[in-house]
């Protein structure tokens, strides 16, 4: 592979839009166009080493839609007794599956960046 750094990040952005419209993987898309699937792949590691990307961007499926972790909030673990957990009078559930209880209500400041975290 060769030109600059940039070019190569170019030609690999084009490449996997190539294969997105013909609606194949990038694996597939190299095969049918006798290119080393291994250099284009490296090409963006190196992208999302430098924050140019996400690892899912480029079409893997690994890890999901998480996201970033700058959208994650700050939170405290504490102990409870088993009583005070069952009677929490917060409990807030995301459809994905995870559940925080909180002994007392959480203050709106935080209710509300965890809300905008999420939704990132």
């Amino acid at each position: 592979m060769s030109g600059t750094v940039a070019e190569r990040e170019a030609a690999y952005l084009e490449h996997l839009q190539r294969a997105k419209a013909l609606g194949i993987s990038l694996s597939e898309y190299c095969r049918r166009n006798e290119l080393q699937v291994k250099e284009w792949y490296q090409v963006r590691r190196h992208m999302v080493q430098k924050g140019l990307m996400t690892r899912t961007q480029g079409g893997g499926r690994r890890n999901g839609s998480r996201p970033p972790a700058a959208a994650f909030v700050p939170v405290r673990l504490t102990t409870a007794p088993p009583a005070a957990a069952a009677a929490a009078p917060c409990l807030i559930r995301h459809p994905s599956g995870w559940m925080i209880e909180c002994a007392s209500l959480p203050a709106a400041s935080w209710l509300n960046a965890l809300v905008s975290g999420v939704q990132r």
